[in-house]
């Protein structure tokens, strides 16, 4: 044994590490195409779902400007420059909509997000105006880890912008937190084998030849009858509005149907299939908002409705905030920004009304808090706490001595 080991060692071309040919590795092809931009991520819907259900709920949720009263209360704080813009439009070509689904692509697909804040005169914020991520050459940081942003001009020429003139919102930061990076630099060899199995799929169906059936004719037949059959044959029974018709085949042919196999197509819908709960792995999303409800119920989806704000959602958020107030208003302002989730928190309406009658009667909300979550109009009078009567709120008014009840044993 060890001498057959020895000669087929020697018979063996050995290679560096470094210098293998293409393909050579513990049985690895090099023939991988790997997902390496956003436009090819894309290409598969799984990852197109995900970016669309961030966008679609992230610029879904106002971005609200607030004063903090120092009493443990806040106030929408509608004088200030920044309250329309950030509600409404942060620039000029941009509605606010428009502008947060740019933010979501970017925080998703690269991993950051920039935009170029303006400001007047007196130091008032005037518009916001996102930056692709592919036009910051360079985030340059200097001894006190103050940050600068080489960005690359109309011209190509690089202008260079202050920390306090940029929001850079990171997602994922890379390895020592300065700038945000790709999920795609994990994710593109398993993304590439699930492109891989799209592609063959697509080759599949190109190329395979699936007959649905066979004339059969007693004797030989002439070329030009066997044209001219065919011809008539497929005019008038191929397609999908000729399904159903009954051929009637002239000469005593014979019509045989061919009861195709479905193996191959249950395999590449299992592959492509598959590919739906990695991408949920890769982006934090779950596979049944991604569209695959194979295991759904009624049950578990109201409880992904419940958590995907922890979930998914929360960080996005949060990022976008932080850098929101640390940027516009400044640590320690009176002012924050805050995006208005409340609609994303509901529950079903039954659980909701529970809820918010539960939050009633204890006077944790107001009556017409509960009617502006609804939608409908303040009512005077409803602003006014409630509270139980065995917790020493809310108590019945006095009563007077002519109505108090005789005493026992009074005439």
């Amino acid at each position: 044994m060890f001498q057959f080991a020895r000669r087929l060692f020697n018979r063996t071309k050995w290679y560096p590490l470094n210098s293998l040919p293409e393909g050579w590795f513990f049985g690895r092809s090099g023939n991988r195409s790997p997902v390496a931009t956003p436009d090819e991520a894309l290409t598969l819907s799984p990852v197109f779902a995900a970016l669309r259900w961030y966008q679609t709920t992230l610029s879904s949720l106002p971005l609200v400007v607030y004063r903090d009263d120092f009493n443990g209360g806040r106030e929408q704080a509608r004088t200030h420059p920044a309250w329309k813009l950030l509600q409404f439009r942060p620039n000029p070509a941009q509605t606010r909509n428009t502008f947060l689904q740019v933010l979501a692509r970017d925080l998703f697909l690269h991993g950051e997000a920039f935009c170029q804040l303006r400001w007047t005169g007196t130091g008032a914020l005037y518009g916001v105006y996102p930056i692709k991520p592919s036009c910051v050459t360079e985030v340059i940081v200097d001894d006190e880890w103050n940050k600068a942003f080489a960005v690359r001009a109309d011209n190509g020429e690089p202008e260079v912008y202050s920390d306090t003139d940029m929001l850079h919102i990171v997602a994922i930061p890379d390895c020592d937190g300065i700038r945000g990076a790709s999920f795609l630099r994990w994710a593109g060899e398993a993304l590439g084998l699930h492109k891989q199995v799209q592609e063959s799929a697509t080759s599949f169906y190109k190329n395979a030849a699936k007959p649905s059936g066979y004339l059969r004719y007693a004797g030989k037949i002439t070329p030009e009858t066997i044209n001219t059959i065919r011809e008539n044959f497929k005019k008038q029974f191929a397609g999908t509005l000729n399904t159903g018709e009954i051929p009637l085949l002239s000469e005593g042919g014979e019509f045989t149907p061919l009861s195709g196999s479905n193996a191959e197509d249950a395999q590449i819908i299992e592959a492509l299939g598959a590919s739906v709960g990695d991408v949920s792995r890769w982006t934090g999303i779950s596979s049944i908002i991604l569209g695959d409800y194979a295991a759904a119920k009624y049950a578990s989806l109201a409880a992904e409705n419940q958590a995907v704000y922890q979930k998914s959602l929360r960080w996005m958020l949060e990022a976008i905030e932080t850098e929101v107030n640390n940027k516009i208003f400044g640590v320690g302002s009176d002012f924050f920004a805050e995006f208005d989730t409340r609609e994303l928190l509901r529950g079903d309406p039954v659980t909701q009304s529970q809820i918010d009658n539960t939050y009633l009667t204890s006077g944790v909300l107001l009556r017409n808090e509960v009617r502006e979550g609804l939608k409908l109009n303040s009512i005077e009078g409803l602003d006014q706490p409630l509270a139980p009567l065995n917790q020493g709120a809310g108590t019945l008014p006095p009563v007077s001595p002519n109505q108090l009840p005789p005493a026992p044993g009074a005439a």
